[in-house]
C-alpha cells in the first residue's frame, strides 16, 4: 500500500515531470495491472514500453518497437526520447538497445517498483525504489495531474514522440514484409 502521504509527494513529483517512460520488465500477464496502467498513461501523458518479455503488447499506446528504433535512430532523437522520469517494474529487461539508450541518457529520476526486497540497477539510475505491488502504484496515481493546459500539452508531446519512432517503425516492418 501506498500511505496517504506518499501518495501525494509522489503526485506533485510526478506532475513535474514533462516526460515521464515507463519501462515494464518481465513478468505474467495480469489484466489488472494493464487496466491500471493504461490509466495511468492517458491520465499522465506517459510513454510505455514493454519488453519483448513483459507480456504488455496488448496493451494500448505501449511501444513494441523500442529496441529496434533506438539502435536506428540518430542522437538528436535519441535526445529528443530521454525522459526526466523512468518508471520501471517487473523482473529482467532483455532489450539490449533500450539498456544501452537508458543508460547513456539517463533521467533526473528513477522509480522502480516492487512489492519487496533490493532493486537490480538495469539502467545504473535507480533514485527510488517504491515497495508496493506495481498495480497499487499506477492505480493509487491515475489522477490526472493538477496542471495547465500548456503543462499538459508538454506531457503529451513527449509520448507522441515515442508514438512517432512506434509508427515508424511499424511502416518499415509492414513495407518490408508486405514486399
Amino acid at each position: 500500500l501506498i500511505s496517504k502521504e506518499d501518495q501525494k509527494n509522489l503526485t506533485e513529483t510526478l506532475a513535474s515531470f514533462n516526460k515521464v517512460l515507463i519501462v515494464a520488465g518481465q513478468q505474467d500477464y495480469n489484466s489488472g495491472l494493464a487496466k491500471g496502467i493504461e490509466k495511468f498513461s492517458k491520465a499522465n501523458k506517459a510513454a510505455l514500453t514493454g519488453d519483448i518479455i513483459s507480456n504488455f503488447h496488448s496493451l494500448k499506446g505501449n511501444i513494441r518497437y523500442s529496441d529496434v528504433f533506438l539502435a536506428s535512430c540518430g542522437e538528436s532523437i535519441q535526445q529528443s526520447l530521454q525522459p526526466d522520469l523512468l518508471i520501471t517494474f517487473g523482473k529482467s529487461v532483455i532489450s539490449k538497445n533500450l539498456k544501452l539508450f537508458l543508460r547513456k541518457h539517463q533521467p533526473r529520476q528513477h522509480w522502480h517498483i516492487q512489492p519487496a526486497g533490493p532493486a537490480a540497477d538495469t539502467f545504473q539510475s535507480i533514485s527510488q525504489i517504491i515497495h508496493c505491488n506495481p498495480k497499487t502504484f499506477f492505480e493509487s496515481l491515475s489522477a490526472p495531474p493538477a496542471i495547465g493546459k500548456f503543462e499538459l500539452q508538454k506531457k503529451a508531446n513527449y509520448a507522441q514522440l515515442w508514438l512517432a519512432e512506434e509508427h515508424r517503425m511499424a511502416r518499415a516492418y509492414q513495407t518490408h514484409f508486405n514486399a
